[in-house]
């Protein structure tokens, strides 16, 4: 795949988690459904799909080593369930303003683990693209109507949030390398699903079932439980994997950043929802980032 394939490929499923960060919201407040309860749906469900479009379509896809079982191990308990646990968790004790904020600070960390541990240099066209991109951010996000509203609990896992979707992206960028991104995503959500199943077990030995457990029995939710683990997890973090053969850790999470903008470009043609100069702004300047990027990584091949 090549570098703008992968970029465009990226910016696909930042479209497609800007829409979902909406739609857990409204889960969460209108639906009474408990984060926890969200997640596991969401990686079950995804898990269960996936595996059994590739049984029929590509079989050889859900073939994997046994060398490879810790590293699915890691990556599906650390990554995939860790990272969607913890945002959603935030969203539910702050606002999705604040959740998207605090999760995009991962390409900050992204960027020092790759100077620290791999020896990569920071230069100042990458310096220049991660400012950008922080900066308009922070105005997109909170240039309108939504404020930054943190609470201790919030604070805490947004930036755990932070730290799991930059381990999730540098993991997986080795990961991606090896195996297709379709048998990653397949047995990395595996992992993560019989993580929640045995926790799951010890709590209901512990006399402590899962919260909102009675939601599964009304029909009308497994509507919104497929929009989510197809169009919210599987299509899009496929396409994120996709993007990780041909985009560096630092460059993917930084464009990643697109999600606020794509989400709100979306919400002003499809809700109506205003945009205001200052948040146009931000947008800009995210763009503009991630344009920079685009033009380092072509400089360079």
């Amino acid at each position: 795949m090549s570098a703008t394939r992968g970029y465009l490929s990226i910016t696909l499923a930042a479209a497609l988690w800007g829409v979902a960060g909406a739609a857990a919201k409204y889960l969460f407040a209108s639906k009474a459904v408990p984060p926890l309860l969200l997640v596991q749906i969401r990686m079950g469900l995804s898990f269960l799909l996936l595996a059994m479009t590739l049984a029929m379509v590509a079989p050889h896809l859900l073939r994997i080593r046994r060398e490879n079982l810790r590293y699915f191990a890691v990556w599906g308990v650390l990554g995939m369930a860790a990272v969607q646990f913890t945002y959603l968790f935030t969203i539910s004790e702050t606002n999705v303003a604040t959740a998207i904020f605090l999760q995009y600070l991962a390409p900050i960390l992204t960027a020092l683990f790759a100077f620290f541990f791999e020896g990569q240099k920071l230069g100042a066209r990458l310096l220049a693209c991660l400012g950008l991109a922080m900066g308009g951010s922070f105005l997109l996000i909170f240039g309108g109507t939504a404020r930054l509203l943190v609470s201790p609990m919030g604070l805490v896992t947004g930036l755990a949030s932070a730290g799991f979707m930059s381990f999730y992206t540098i993991y997986g960028a080795r990961g991606v390398g090896k195996l297709s991104p379709w048998t990653l995503l397949c047995w990395g959500l595996g992992a993560g699903s019989l993580f929640w199943l045995l926790l799951d077990l010890v709590l209901l030995g512990l006399g402590r079932p899962l919260p909102g457990i009675a939601l599964l029995a009304e029909g009308s939710m497994w509507a919104y439980f497929a929009y989510i683990a197809v169009l919210a997890t599987i299509v899009p973090f496929g396409l994120y994997l996709m993007g990780l053969r041909s985009v560096s850790p630092t460059q993917a999470t930084i464009t990643g950043m697109l999600e606020p903008v794509l989400g709100g470009v979306i919400a002003y043609f499809a809700l109506g929802e205003a945009l205001r100069p200052v948040q146009v702004t931000g947008g800009g300047l995210i763009v503009i980032a991630v344009i920079l990027l685009q033009m380092r990584r072509e400089s360079r091949s």
